[in-house]
Protein backbone atom coordinates (compact mmCIF):
# COMPACT_ATOMS: atom_id res chain seq x y z
CA UNK A 1 0.00 0.00 0.00
CA UNK A 2 2.74 2.08 1.03
CA UNK A 3 4.55 1.94 -2.66
CA UNK A 4 0.97 2.15 -4.64
CA UNK A 5 -0.48 5.22 -2.52
CA UNK A 6 3.16 7.09 -3.39
CA UNK A 7 2.64 6.65 -7.10
CA UNK A 8 0.54 8.59 -9.43
CA UNK A 9 -2.48 8.83 -9.78
CA UNK A 10 -2.85 8.20 -6.07
CA UNK A 11 0.19 10.33 -5.47
CA UNK A 12 -2.33 13.70 -5.94
CA UNK A 13 -5.06 12.66 -3.46
CA UNK A 14 -5.46 14.85 -0.46
CA UNK A 15 -6.22 12.35 1.78
CA UNK A 16 -6.44 8.37 2.07
CA UNK A 17 -8.37 6.42 4.26
CA UNK A 18 -7.58 2.55 4.62
CA UNK A 19 -9.98 -0.39 5.58
CA UNK A 20 -8.73 -3.42 6.69
CA UNK A 21 -10.71 -6.48 7.31
CA UNK A 22 -10.08 -9.80 9.26
CA UNK A 23 -7.34 -7.94 11.42
CA UNK A 24 -6.42 -10.14 15.15
CA UNK A 25 -6.41 -8.26 18.49
CA UNK A 26 -3.99 -8.26 20.60
CA UNK A 27 -3.92 -11.58 22.67
CA UNK A 28 -7.24 -12.71 20.99
CA UNK A 29 -7.17 -15.44 18.17
CA UNK A 30 -9.07 -14.34 15.09
CA UNK A 31 -8.54 -12.93 11.50
CA UNK A 32 -7.05 -14.78 8.67
CA UNK A 33 -3.81 -15.87 10.15
CA UNK A 34 -5.25 -16.61 13.47
CA UNK A 35 -2.42 -14.79 15.03
CA UNK A 36 -2.90 -12.03 17.73
CA UNK A 37 0.63 -10.21 16.03
CA UNK A 38 -1.46 -8.06 13.00
CA UNK A 39 -2.41 -5.34 14.88
CA UNK A 40 0.17 -4.76 16.71
CA UNK A 41 2.54 -5.22 13.16
CA UNK A 42 0.06 -2.08 12.00
CA UNK A 43 0.12 -0.14 15.21
CA UNK A 44 4.24 -0.40 15.07
CA UNK A 45 4.58 0.38 11.71
CA UNK A 46 6.61 3.70 10.86
CA UNK A 47 4.67 4.35 7.86
CA UNK A 48 1.20 4.37 9.58
CA UNK A 49 2.16 5.54 12.56
CA UNK A 50 3.99 8.77 10.47
CA UNK A 51 0.85 9.08 8.18
CA UNK A 52 -2.31 7.71 10.04
CA UNK A 53 -4.64 7.84 12.42
CA UNK A 54 -5.95 4.37 13.98
CA UNK A 55 -10.40 4.27 14.50
CA UNK A 56 -10.41 1.93 17.24
CA UNK A 57 -8.47 -0.59 17.91
CA UNK A 58 -11.02 -2.18 20.46
CA UNK A 59 -12.22 -5.38 17.91
CA UNK A 60 -14.79 -8.04 18.64
CA UNK A 61 -13.63 -11.03 19.39
CA UNK A 62 -13.24 -13.05 16.28
CA UNK A 63 -13.29 -11.01 12.75
CA UNK A 64 -11.07 -7.93 13.46
CA UNK A 65 -11.80 -4.53 11.50
CA UNK A 66 -9.20 -1.23 11.40
CA UNK A 67 -9.49 1.87 9.82
CA UNK A 68 -6.26 4.38 9.29
CA UNK A 69 -7.28 8.03 8.22
CA UNK A 70 -4.61 9.77 7.37
CA UNK A 71 -3.38 12.57 9.85
CA UNK A 72 -4.84 15.76 7.46
CA UNK A 73 -8.46 14.56 7.46
CA UNK A 74 -10.59 16.33 9.88
CA UNK A 75 -12.92 13.70 11.73
CA UNK A 76 -15.63 14.39 14.55
CA UNK A 77 -14.07 13.76 18.15
CA UNK A 78 -15.74 10.03 18.79
CA UNK A 79 -18.17 10.63 21.61
CA UNK A 80 -19.57 8.43 24.14
CA UNK A 81 -23.30 6.59 23.22
CA UNK A 82 -24.48 9.00 26.18
CA UNK A 83 -23.68 12.19 24.01
CA UNK A 84 -25.48 11.31 20.77
CA UNK A 85 -28.08 12.99 20.55
CA UNK A 86 -30.84 13.42 17.84
CA UNK A 87 -28.45 11.02 15.53
CA UNK A 88 -25.77 13.80 15.42
CA UNK A 89 -22.45 12.96 14.08
CA UNK A 90 -21.18 10.42 16.23
CA UNK A 91 -16.96 10.36 15.73
CA UNK A 92 -15.93 7.10 15.26
CA UNK A 93 -17.97 4.51 16.31
CA UNK A 94 -19.00 0.40 15.78
CA UNK A 95 -22.07 -1.02 15.70
CA UNK A 96 -23.29 -4.89 15.87
CA UNK A 97 -24.20 -6.50 12.49
CA UNK A 98 -27.44 -7.63 12.94
CA UNK A 99 -28.31 -11.23 12.98
CA UNK A 100 -24.65 -12.15 13.21
CA UNK A 101 -23.08 -15.53 14.39
CA UNK A 102 -19.83 -14.34 13.36
CA UNK A 103 -19.49 -11.50 15.74
CA UNK A 104 -19.69 -9.03 12.89
CA UNK A 105 -20.03 -5.44 13.02
CA UNK A 106 -19.57 -2.12 11.01
CA UNK A 107 -16.51 0.48 11.90
CA UNK A 108 -17.44 3.86 11.35
CA UNK A 109 -15.70 7.11 11.16
CA UNK A 110 -16.97 10.72 10.46
CA UNK A 111 -14.88 12.84 8.40
CA UNK A 112 -15.83 17.03 8.60
CA UNK A 113 -16.96 18.35 5.42
CA UNK A 114 -16.42 22.23 6.15
CA UNK A 115 -20.10 24.21 5.85
CA UNK A 116 -21.75 20.97 4.24
CA UNK A 117 -22.06 18.38 7.03
CA UNK A 118 -20.66 14.97 7.68
CA UNK A 119 -19.22 12.14 5.21
CA UNK A 120 -19.24 9.11 6.71
CA UNK A 121 -17.12 5.92 5.90
CA UNK A 122 -18.08 2.76 6.80
CA UNK A 123 -15.80 -0.12 7.02
CA UNK A 124 -17.84 -3.71 6.49
CA UNK A 125 -17.35 -7.53 7.09
CA UNK A 126 -20.67 -8.83 6.11
CA UNK A 127 -21.63 -12.16 7.05
CA UNK A 128 -19.80 -15.23 5.20
CA UNK A 129 -20.79 -18.38 3.15
CA UNK A 130 -23.97 -19.56 2.10
CA UNK A 131 -25.55 -19.66 5.71
CA UNK A 132 -24.87 -15.77 5.81
CA UNK A 133 -27.36 -15.07 2.58
CA UNK A 134 -30.18 -14.14 4.82
CA UNK A 135 -28.18 -12.02 6.94
CA UNK A 136 -26.33 -10.18 4.71
CA UNK A 137 -29.26 -7.93 3.32
CA UNK A 138 -29.80 -7.01 6.82
CA UNK A 139 -25.97 -6.01 7.53
CA UNK A 140 -25.63 -3.64 4.32
CA UNK A 141 -29.09 -2.24 4.77
CA UNK A 142 -27.83 -1.02 8.45
CA UNK A 143 -24.94 0.35 6.70
CA UNK A 144 -26.93 2.45 4.49
CA UNK A 145 -29.02 3.40 7.09
CA UNK A 146 -26.13 4.63 8.81
CA UNK A 147 -24.57 6.58 5.78
CA UNK A 148 -28.51 8.09 5.73
CA UNK A 149 -28.22 9.50 9.81
CA UNK A 150 -28.97 12.85 10.36
CA UNK A 151 -26.00 15.52 9.55
CA UNK A 152 -24.78 12.80 7.32
CA UNK A 153 -24.23 14.38 3.87
CA UNK A 154 -22.67 11.69 1.96
CA UNK A 155 -21.18 7.78 2.69
CA UNK A 156 -18.99 5.33 1.84
CA UNK A 157 -19.02 1.45 2.79
CA UNK A 158 -16.59 -0.54 1.64
CA UNK A 159 -14.68 -4.19 2.76
CA UNK A 160 -16.11 -7.30 2.52
CA UNK A 161 -19.03 -8.28 1.09
CA UNK A 162 -19.07 -12.26 0.86
CA UNK A 163 -21.51 -11.77 -2.50
CA UNK A 164 -21.03 -15.31 -3.17
CA UNK A 165 -24.90 -16.01 -3.51
CA UNK A 166 -27.13 -14.89 -6.56
CA UNK A 167 -28.94 -12.30 -4.16
CA UNK A 168 -26.09 -10.97 -3.51
CA UNK A 169 -25.22 -9.70 -6.91
CA UNK A 170 -28.55 -6.64 -6.98
CA UNK A 171 -28.14 -6.09 -3.02
CA UNK A 172 -26.64 -2.61 -2.76
CA UNK A 173 -29.71 -1.69 -5.62
CA UNK A 174 -32.46 -2.78 -2.98
CA UNK A 175 -35.19 -0.18 -2.26
CA UNK A 176 -34.18 -0.19 1.50
CA UNK A 177 -30.60 -0.40 0.85
CA UNK A 178 -29.83 2.39 -2.44
CA UNK A 179 -25.91 2.01 -2.42
CA UNK A 180 -24.04 2.85 -5.89
CA UNK A 181 -21.14 0.49 -6.75
CA UNK A 182 -18.15 2.14 -8.06
CA UNK A 183 -16.68 -1.07 -9.59
CA UNK A 184 -20.27 -1.97 -11.44
CA UNK A 185 -20.63 2.05 -12.38
CA UNK A 186 -17.11 2.06 -13.92
CA UNK A 187 -17.39 -1.32 -15.98
CA UNK A 188 -20.98 -0.70 -16.91
CA UNK A 189 -24.04 -1.97 -14.51
CA UNK A 190 -25.20 -4.93 -17.27
CA UNK A 191 -21.73 -5.79 -17.98
CA UNK A 192 -21.33 -6.41 -13.70
CA UNK A 193 -24.24 -8.17 -13.36
CA UNK A 194 -23.29 -10.51 -16.16
CA UNK A 195 -19.83 -11.12 -14.88
CA UNK A 196 -20.71 -11.13 -11.28
CA UNK A 197 -23.81 -14.01 -12.38
CA UNK A 198 -21.00 -16.35 -14.09
CA UNK A 199 -19.81 -19.95 -12.01
CA UNK A 200 -23.18 -19.64 -9.83
CA UNK A 201 -22.93 -22.77 -7.18
CA UNK A 202 -20.47 -25.07 -5.45
CA UNK A 203 -17.24 -26.81 -7.61
CA UNK A 204 -15.81 -30.21 -6.34
CA UNK A 205 -14.74 -29.51 -2.60
CA UNK A 206 -11.30 -31.09 -3.43
CA UNK A 207 -10.39 -28.80 -6.30
CA UNK A 208 -7.94 -25.93 -6.07
CA UNK A 209 -8.45 -22.41 -7.85
CA UNK A 210 -5.77 -21.50 -10.38
CA UNK A 211 -3.59 -19.10 -8.60
CA UNK A 212 -1.55 -19.16 -11.90
CA UNK A 213 -4.06 -17.23 -14.18
CA UNK A 214 -2.37 -14.21 -15.82
CA UNK A 215 -5.14 -11.92 -15.07
CA UNK A 216 -6.61 -13.82 -11.94
CA UNK A 217 -10.23 -12.15 -13.06
CA UNK A 218 -9.39 -8.66 -13.22
CA UNK A 219 -12.18 -8.02 -16.24
CA UNK A 220 -14.87 -10.30 -13.97
CA UNK A 221 -13.10 -7.35 -11.16
CA UNK A 222 -12.35 -10.93 -8.71
CA UNK A 223 -11.21 -10.19 -5.34
CA UNK A 224 -11.11 -13.51 -3.77
CA UNK A 225 -10.26 -17.33 -5.07
CA UNK A 226 -6.78 -17.73 -6.49
CA UNK A 227 -5.32 -17.63 -3.09
CA UNK A 228 -7.55 -19.34 -0.96
CA UNK A 229 -5.62 -22.85 -0.80
CA UNK A 230 -8.64 -25.91 -1.42
CA UNK A 231 -12.43 -24.26 -1.11
CA UNK A 232 -15.60 -25.44 -2.86
CA UNK A 233 -16.19 -21.81 -4.26
CA UNK A 234 -15.64 -20.54 -7.97
CA UNK A 235 -13.53 -17.47 -7.70
CA UNK A 236 -15.74 -14.01 -7.00
CA UNK A 237 -16.58 -10.64 -6.46
CA UNK A 238 -16.62 -10.24 -2.76
CA UNK A 239 -15.22 -7.04 -2.05
CA UNK A 240 -16.68 -3.88 -2.78
CA UNK A 241 -17.00 -0.27 -2.49
CA UNK A 242 -20.47 1.18 -2.37
CA UNK A 243 -21.19 4.80 -2.02
CA UNK A 244 -24.22 7.24 -1.85
CA UNK A 245 -24.92 11.12 -1.70
CA UNK A 246 -27.91 12.32 0.44
CA UNK A 247 -31.17 14.25 -1.29
CA UNK A 248 -30.55 17.85 -0.21
CA UNK A 249 -26.67 17.52 0.73
CA UNK A 250 -24.45 20.08 0.03
CA UNK A 251 -21.82 17.98 -1.31
CA UNK A 252 -20.64 16.35 -4.55
CA UNK A 253 -19.17 13.11 -4.44
CA UNK A 254 -18.23 10.90 -7.11
CA UNK A 255 -15.35 8.51 -8.00
CA UNK A 256 -12.75 10.14 -10.10
CA UNK A 257 -14.18 10.19 -13.65
CA UNK A 258 -12.12 7.76 -15.78
CA UNK A 259 -10.80 6.56 -12.36
CA UNK A 260 -10.92 2.74 -11.91
CA UNK A 261 -10.70 0.22 -8.95
CA UNK A 262 -7.70 -0.90 -8.87
CA UNK A 263 -6.44 -4.02 -7.36
CA UNK A 264 -3.25 -4.91 -5.57
CA UNK A 265 -1.73 -7.92 -3.38
CA UNK A 266 -2.31 -10.54 -6.27
CA UNK A 267 -0.21 -13.42 -5.29
CA UNK A 268 1.66 -11.46 -2.79
CA UNK A 269 2.88 -13.62 -0.09
CA UNK A 270 5.70 -14.01 2.90
CA UNK A 271 8.34 -16.29 3.60
CA UNK A 272 7.00 -18.13 7.45
CA UNK A 273 8.68 -20.79 9.50
CA UNK A 274 5.63 -23.50 8.84
CA UNK A 275 6.49 -25.73 11.97
CA UNK A 276 6.42 -23.05 13.96
CA UNK A 277 2.82 -22.36 12.36
CA UNK A 278 1.92 -25.84 13.06
CA UNK A 279 2.97 -25.67 16.79
CA UNK A 280 0.97 -22.92 16.87
CA UNK A 281 -2.48 -24.33 15.18
CA UNK A 282 -3.02 -21.27 13.62
CA UNK A 283 -2.95 -21.92 10.32
CA UNK A 284 -3.89 -24.98 8.21
CA UNK A 285 -1.02 -26.76 6.48
CA UNK A 286 -2.96 -26.38 3.35
CA UNK A 287 -2.59 -22.97 2.93
CA UNK A 288 1.14 -22.53 2.46
CA UNK A 289 3.26 -23.88 0.06
CA UNK A 290 7.01 -24.13 -1.28
CA UNK A 291 8.24 -22.10 -3.53
CA UNK A 292 11.57 -20.05 -4.47
CA UNK A 293 12.17 -16.97 -5.76
CA UNK A 294 14.79 -15.74 -8.39
CA UNK A 295 16.34 -18.92 -7.96
CA UNK A 296 17.16 -18.97 -4.38
CA UNK A 297 16.85 -21.93 -2.10
CA UNK A 298 13.60 -23.28 -1.27
CA UNK A 299 11.36 -21.88 0.86
CA UNK A 300 7.88 -22.27 2.54
CA UNK A 301 5.73 -19.29 1.95
CA UNK A 302 2.04 -18.06 3.09
CA UNK A 303 0.30 -15.67 1.06
CA UNK A 304 -0.75 -12.59 2.94
CA UNK A 305 -4.47 -12.51 2.41
CA UNK A 306 -6.98 -14.63 0.71
CA UNK A 307 -8.24 -11.94 -0.87
CA UNK A 308 -6.90 -8.87 -3.43
CA UNK A 309 -7.20 -5.50 -1.89
CA UNK A 310 -9.30 -2.33 -3.81
CA UNK A 311 -8.26 1.24 -4.27
CA UNK A 312 -9.80 3.98 -5.58
CA UNK A 313 -10.04 7.71 -5.71
CA UNK A 314 -13.56 9.28 -5.12
CA UNK A 315 -13.93 13.55 -5.84
CA UNK A 316 -15.31 15.72 -2.98
CA UNK A 317 -16.79 19.00 -3.50
CA UNK A 318 -18.54 20.96 -0.92
CA UNK A 319 -20.81 24.00 -1.12
CA UNK A 320 -23.71 23.92 -3.73
CA UNK A 321 -21.76 23.20 -6.85
CA UNK A 322 -18.83 21.22 -8.60
CA UNK A 323 -15.68 22.88 -8.50
CA UNK A 324 -11.72 22.19 -8.38
CA UNK A 325 -10.97 19.65 -5.33
CA UNK A 326 -8.09 16.77 -5.21
CA UNK A 327 -9.60 13.94 -4.45
CA UNK A 328 -9.79 11.14 -1.17
CA UNK A 329 -9.04 7.52 -2.14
Amino acid sequence: MQERLSEPPYSSSTGTVILLQEVADLGVGGGFFRDSSALAAILADEWARRGFLTASTTMPQTYGTVTLISKNLATVPAQRDTDIQNNSPRGCFRVPAPASVMGRDLLCIDIILQGSGILRICNAHLESLAMGTKTRPLQLALASQLLREEGVAAGIVAGDMNAIETPDFTLSSREDIQLRDVWAEYIGKETALAADSENIGRKEKSSENDGKEGNWGEGKGHTWGYQSGRTSFHPRRLDKILFRVNKGAKVWLEPVEGAKVDRLGMLLDVKIDSEQYLKEGSIPEENYYEGSISGEEEDEYLKVSDHFGLMTRFIVVTGQGRGESAPLQ
